[in-house]
């Protein structure tokens, strides 16, 4: 009979989530792992199996809880057009205190790992076809409540701000300027009328 565990996977994976998120995957070491989760070497390769693994683990987290985040905006009932100006907005007001310009975990992995990585790429494209899915309903109920223009299509107009939400949350971690960014969001919700 082996040891019972004596950590709480579930606080040592969010531990792992903002190692990885913070440093990126490459950045990221072994010992850095098991220093921010408490682990041993044994103990972390037991639960986890591996850096990727713990990775990937990780990155679904991030995944569900986003698209967790996103459904709890669509099932809120308010005014579509403005749920998708307050998502939009929402990464420019974000703080930034103490140097923290991590973006999304997602957008990350698109850049750093998703290329070379089937694993993760399946992941990335994954999470961003589900975040399309709620855009899409997002859109789609606007454009029945008639404050979305139906000019575009609602699946082309999810796709369009799926990329749009991306491109933006990799220029707000560049630190581009406030009202630059804005300029950009209002622009971006011009393809609503």
């Amino acid at each position: 009979m082996g040891r019972p565990r004596e950590f709480n996977a579930d606080e040592a994976l969010d531990r792992a989530l903002h190692v990885f998120w913070t440093k990126g995957y490459a950045s990221t070491s072994m010992q850095d792992l098991l220093d921010a989760m408490g682990l041993s070497k044994s103990s972390f390769y037991e639960f986890f199996g591996s850096k990727h693994d713990a990775f990937m683990a990780a990155l679904r987290r991030y995944g569900d809880r986003e698209v967790a985040r996103l459904d709890a905006t669509v099932c809120s009932g308010g005014c579509a057009r403005r749920l998708i100006e307050v998502q939009l907005r929402s990464v420019i007001e974000r703080p930034s205190g103490d140097g923290d310009r991590r973006g999304c975990l997602t957008v990350n992995c698109a850049v750093e790992l998703a290329p070379h990585d089937p694993t993760v790429h399946t992941a990335v494209s994954s999470h961003l076809d589900r975040m399309e899915e709620l855009f899409h309903r997002l859109i789609a109920r606007g454009q029945e409540e008639g404050g979305i223009s139906r000019r575009h299509d609602a699946r082309s107009l999810a796709r369009y701000f799926v990329n749009a939400l991306c491109g933006l949350q990799v220029m707000a971690k560049a630190d581009r300027n406030t009202q630059a960014l804005d300029d950009v969001v209002t622009t971006i919700l011009s393809a609503l009328d």
